[in-house]
């Protein structure tokens, strides 16, 4: 599974501990590095949430040409299943594109 983040600089980190989920150009989900539906992921966060004392933060990977619609989908399921942090992670922008940038 390939996945292009967007680029962005100077955002926070996860404070509680993560959960992964990505999604590929497809808008296909995978969860512990296997494919899974919807429902099936829905099942396996409210199960992680449960067996953990902490609150858990989840981690969306997704492709930068996923539609904002998917990752709303994503937010609210995990929302629904007692995940409070959310966070989009990008990658920094190289050195390169920030030089050109500046001239």
């Amino acid at each position: 599974m390939a996945i292009r983040l967007p680029e962005a600089s100077d955002l926070p980190g996860v404070t509680d501990p993560p959960l992964t989920v990505a999604v590929d150009t497809n808008g296909r989900f995978y969860f512990r590095s296997q494919i899974i539906k919807e429902s099936e992921l829905r099942l396996q966060l409210r199960k992680a949430v449960r067996e953990t004392r902490e609150p858990l933060a989840l981690v969306l990977m997704a492709d930068k040409s996923v539609s904002y619609e998917i990752l709303m989908r994503l937010y609210v399921l995990a929302s629904e299943t007692g995940i409070k942090q959310i966070l989009l992670p990008v990658r920094t922008p190289s050195a390169s594109a920030r030089t050109s940038a500046e001239r």
